[in-house]
């Protein structure tokens, strides 16, 4: 992802806001990656006259100048260059250690302490995404992400056709919109610095969206999730209201789930609110964020919001569900926890709640309990019964555990003895008081948390 900076930046300093954003300095290992990489930085905002983002690659101390030694910062080999005629040259003193574009797609040497760029490429590995992060105005869809507009909660999704790039006071402001000073808008705070105007307050990095003009069709505006593949997800997203102090409004948000809200809000003015849940995806499921115009009905309340997904790795262990009772009848179950491992619907029991008769059944899809089917509502339920959901397959067990322990003795009649235990058959300890024996067989139990596991008579005077 191309970054642009309000001021000049050398390569040590664009390496290190990279790392800071949680990615590296792109690295180019084909034709075919450099020629879609240059193709993002058209826009002349990414060049200071000739020179170009700044890339990943760079010349270790003591490399053989001007070409020895060059490799990118994340270690990856170094098997392909599309350097400019003459390159490198090392051609500024003491060295030209840096690698940075050329017009043509070309690559030059510069100095890492060079203040000559206005930008840089930032890479990193998606193993999460991140609306914030990944937002662009290059192309909508947007990789997993679109940005557009509905009339109804479940209704038809229509893309933002019209993208726009400006700056709001020091920050440089991407934005997806219906159409030129049109909203509904996506828009988001690319730069390193804050826009503050005393009703907003944008940090960098900040998205914020808001519904179309007050009577017109642009009732929400979505932010879409498309699933790149089927697995579990860590949803975790926040909103937050867009403007603060008077001008702050009530704003109404929702989340769906392939047309179906699994989670919904009024916002008051000024507050903030955060909503996470672990859901199951297959390919193609799309999972949106809406932000509508409130109960006022203003076009302007909008919110700031932030969401993330994260693929996480199964831990095969049992689903987990409420009951819900109207009347008496169990109605209905909401899952509070989708479980993993499944290979088969498991078995489901409804029990207590002081009623009877309830059976219900579990679905499954990708190895996750999607829903749980009532079957039978049952009766005279007083209070919601407890929803029994069988874990995932495992290998049955056999635990043994003794508790007691028998010591029988063959003794002399009429002797005296001890009777004595041990733990390592060295250190020896009296079960209790010395005794005459009045029969030749002898019988005693123990907790066997009380003695050792090993036994002794020992004959005393």
């Amino acid at each position: 992802m191309p970054v642009v900076v309000n001021s000049v930046i050398d390569w040590d300093q664009a390496a290190h806001a990279a790392r800071e954003q949680g990615g590296y300095l792109a690295t180019i290992t084909s034709p075919a990656e450099n020629s879609f990489i240059f193709g993002l930085i058209q826009d002349p905002k990414y060049w200071n006259g000739v020179y170009g983002p700044i890339l990943g690659g760079y010349q270790p101390p003591g490399s053989t100048e001007p070409g020895g030694g060059w490799t990118w910062v994340t270690g990856e080999p170094w098997d392909y260059a599309n350097w400019s005629g003459g390159q490198p040259d090392n051609g500024d003193n003491p060295s030209e250690d840096g690698l940075t574009f050329l017009n043509g797609g070309v690559w030059n040497d510069k100095r890492t302490n060079d203040a000559s760029f206005v930008s840089y490429i930032v890479e990193r590995d998606a193993t999460t995404f991140d609306l914030s992060r990944d937002f662009s105005i290059l192309r909508n869809p947007n990789g997993p992400w679109s940005y557009g507009w509905k009339s109804i909660l479940a209704g038809e999704f229509t893309l933002l056709t019209v993208p726009r790039s400006y700056f709001s006071g020091p920050a440089l402001t991407e934005d997806w919109v219906l159409a030129n000073n049109q909203v509904p808008v996506v828009m988001c705070n690319v730069s390193s610095n804050t826009f503050d105007n005393g009703q907003a307050y944008f940090p960098p990095g900040t998205v914020a969206v808001s519904a179309g003009f007050d009577g017109w069709p642009q009732n929400y505006c979505v932010v879409r999730f498309t699933a790149p593949s089927s697995g579990a997800y860590r949803l975790e997203n926040g909103i937050e209201s867009r403007l603060y102090g008077p001008a702050s409004k009530e704003t109404d948000f929702h989340v769906l789930l392939n047309g179906v809200q699994i989670h919904g809000t009024n916002l008051p003015p000024n507050s903030k609110s955060t909503y996470a849940n672990e859901i199951q995806l297959s390919t193609g499921d799309v999972v949106d964020f809406i932000c509508g115009r409130g109960p006022s009905g203003v076009f302007d309340t909008g919110l700031k919001i932030s969401a993330r997904l994260t693929p996480t790795v199964c831990t095969p262990h049992k689903a987990k569900a409420a009951a819900q009772i109207v009347n008496g009848f169990v109605v209905g179950a909401t899952l509070t926890d989708l479980g993993c491992g499944y290979t088969n619907p498991p078995a489901v029991l409804i029990k207590g709640g002081g009623g009877s008769g309830a059976v219900a059944q579990a679905v499954i899809s990708n190895g996750v309990v999607v829903a749980i089917q009532i079957l039978n509502a049952g009766f005279s339920y007083e209070n919601a019964p407890t929803i029994l959901i069988a874990s995932p397959p495992f290998v049955p067990k056999v635990g043994i555990k003794v508790r007691r322990i028998e010591v029988n003795q063959e003794v002399v009649l009429g002797w005296k003895y001890v009777l004595e235990t041990s733990t390592n058959s060295l250190d020896w300890t009296a079960t209790g008081p010395a005794f005459v024996a009045e029969d030749e067989s002898l019988s005693t139990e123990f907790d066997v948390d009380a003695v050792g596991r090993f036994f002794r008579l020992r004959v005393v005077p």
